[in-house]
């Protein structure tokens, strides 16, 4: 029997099955096809060199089927022998696997014995499918209406492309009428131009921290050191560039200044601003500032004294600036009414004639008794006893120590406090070009910020600033930034375009401007195109700013060649053919007295118009004259 000679293979496929066996045959009736074909290949001169394949399970003479098929199950299980044999046997298995998939793909390939949903759609949409036309003379173009435009625009309207060189004009005419309207001309998707991915923060070395801003090219006065606020529409944080890498991807690295919840910086929301126009340092303000009556009676560094109704406190005056003062922190904070006076000076001398030569600190004659606590440099308190002698008949006073080269201790009163711990920003001169809701740089004492700017009140000689964060001891401000910067990708949203409502019956779009929904109609036609690739839809449901699209095309092999921002939805389309109304043109001609006339036609020139009657849908826009006689294909 040979296993190569059967040719009926409509035994597996009898009336009444669900699906089709194209497949004739499995690993043991191939093994036993590749067994005869071996043994044909090893014999010579009527010589078997490989015995074992007509030795082991023999072929009886007249062998029944149930015999047949009792050797072929032996043979196919057979104990494992030499390699050749075994590469044989694996050779037939993995012929029957991969017969299984053909077979299993080629019903999937037929409506009646398709049972995957996918597959049964995608044939179900080919019912009345007509193939595209050899020069594609039919398909659905946009039309761009000028801004503002709107109207009834006419079948036959004609549109033709521009040719490379050396190639002929390609003229379209619209098959229908078509309400068009310049609003959409082409419709963007919901969050086409907003980039959703975080900013990236990493940890460095001293718990700082650091991220990458990518630019789209490197503005010439950037420097590393430059200090900036990196800010979302809600949230800063002050930065410093930290390194700069012009390569081919334009790279700044930043150093956090500031501590700041960085959940939500992505790189649509998130902008760089550098060089500030405006840094100036306000005037005292904070802990132990204050506003005093008498304008430049203080100088810096200078020692007073301040008296209140719970007793004397000592200051040592930082900033003195148009009589607002900035005392040193260390000490009580100043309080408003307080009194300020001025410190007298006692300096450390010997004399011959007191203490034994020791040292020792002269008190001026008008020094009272009474008071006998002093202050050193390092603003300490000191409880020294007076002591009086009387030398040469002049009595003198002294204190007896070593304090340091100077000691302080109240003199007259100058000045007095009139407002204390000043928590408004304010600065002397004029106004500059800052504006509300601007970031600005806030230096204190021990911390930077990036803070908003609230309000601004200004005055001739002054003006203050109202930040969103009440502050410390401001130092320094910097606002009104020149350089505003975003990354370099900011606005491309390469997610999928497509809603999660979307079926297999529809795709679902959203639009990003949800009002443009009500100047579709259901059952227009759409163009949906990305870069290199466009489909014509039908718009079967409107809810909201989501479209339902028919025929569903997000599962498509070319569907990952959409995203949010390259999809563009233009809704002026309309189904267009080669001359609708263009006058017929002469494409070639011949001698009608002569047989067999024979001429090129070029399928350039030529358009197709639709006729149910070919395979194909169309036909050519042909006729053949010969006299009064005319034919068509």
């Amino acid at each position: 029997m040979k296993l190569i000679d059967k040719k009926d293979l409509t035994r597996w496929n009898r009336a009444g099955l669900s699906q089709f066996q194209y497949i004739d045959g499995n690993a043991i009736t191939y093994l036993e096809t590749l067994r005869q074909k071996l043994q044909q290949e090893y014999t010579h001169q009527d010589s078997l060199q490989w015995t074992e394949l007509a030795t082991r399970f023999p072929e009886l003479n007249s062998e029944t089927a149930y015999q047949t098929s009792k050797r072929l199950k032996q043979q196919y299980y057979d104990d494992r022998r030499d390699y050749a044999w075994e590469i044989v046997r694996t050779f037939s298995r993995s012929a029957h696997v991969l017969g299984e998939y053909i077979n299993a793909y080629a019903n999937e390939a037929y409506l009646p014995t398709a049972v995957e949903w996918n597959n049964v759609r995608k044939l179900v949409a080919l019912l009345d499918y007509r193939p595209s036309p050899p020069a594609s003379a039919e398909t659905y173009i946009a039309l761009l209406l000028k801004p503002g435009e709107s109207g009834i625009i006419e079948q036959g309207f004609a549109v033709k492309n521009k040719p490379a060189k050396g190639e002929s004009t390609v003229i379209f005419e619209t098959r229908q009428k078509l309400e068009g309207n310049a609003l959409i001309n082409n419709l963007h998707l919901k969050d086409w131009n907003k980039n959703p991915k975080p900013l990236i923060f990493s940890k460095k070395k001293k718990k700082s921290i650091e991220v990458t801003f990518l630019l789209q090219n490197i503005e010439e006065d950037i420097s590393v050191g430059d200090k900036g606020i990196l800010a979302t529409d809600n949230e800063a944080v002050a930065v410093k560039v930290n390194a700069i890498q012009s390569d081919s991807q334009n790279r700044i690295k930043l150093k956090l200044l500031s501590r700041k919840n960085l959940n939500n910086f992505t790189l649509h929301n998130t902008t760089l601003y550098l060089h500030p126009s405006f840094v100036d340092a306000p005037l005292p303000n904070g802990i132990n500032s204050a506003i005093v009556n008498k304008k430049g009676v203080l100088s810096e560094n200078e020692i007073i004294f301040g008296k209140t109704s719970s007793g004397w406190q000592v200051r040592k005056v930082i900033k003195n600036e148009l009589g607002y003062l900035q005392f040193n922190e260390s000490t009580p904070s100043v309080k408003k009414n307080e009194q300020l006076f001025r410190a007298r000076t006692l300096t450390r001398q010997r004399h011959p004639k007191l203490a034994s030569n020791s040292f020792l600190y002269l008190l001026p004659n008008d020094f009272n008794n009474s008071h006998t606590f002093f202050i050193d440099k390092k603003l300490k308190h000191h409880s020294v006893s007076i002591t009086s002698e009387v030398v040469s008949g002049v009595t003198m006073r002294y204190i007896l120590a070593n304090l340091g080269q100077q000691i302080y201790y109240p003199d007259t009163r100058i000045a007095k406090v009139g407002q204390a711990n000043q928590s408004s920003i304010r600065f002397s001169g004029k106004a500059p070009e800052l504006a509300t809701a601007d970031w600005a740089i806030v230096e204190q004492k021990k911390t930077i910020q990036a803070l908003r700017i609230n309000t601004i009140e200004k005055d001739e000689d002054w003006f203050e600033v109202h930040l969103n964060e009440s502050t410390q001891t401001v130092t320094l401000l910097r606002a009104s930034f020149k350089t505003v910067l975003k990354h370099h990708d900011f606005n491309i949203n390469n997610h999928l375009p497509w809603h999660s409502n979307s079926s297999d019956s529809s795709t679902v779009l959203e639009l990003d401007n949800a009002s443009l929904a009500n100047s579709l109609t259901l059952g227009q036609k759409l163009i949906c195109a990305s870069v290199k690739h466009a489909v014509s839809v039908e718009l079967k449901e409107i809810q909201g700013r989501q479209l339902y699209l028919y025929p569903a095309f997000h599962k498509d092999l070319n569907s990952s060649q959409f995203t949010k921002h390259n999809s563009i939805l233009y809704a002026n389309a309309v189904a267009a053919t080669h001359g609708e109304t263009q006058p017929e043109k002469i494409v070639g001609n011949g001698d009608a007295s002569k047989t067999n006339q024979r001429f090129p036609l070029s399928s350039d020139n030529i358009s197709w118009v639709s006729d149910a009657s070919f395979n194909s849908g169309v036909r050519a826009d042909l006729t053949v004259r010969v006299g009064q006689r005319i034919w068509q294909q």
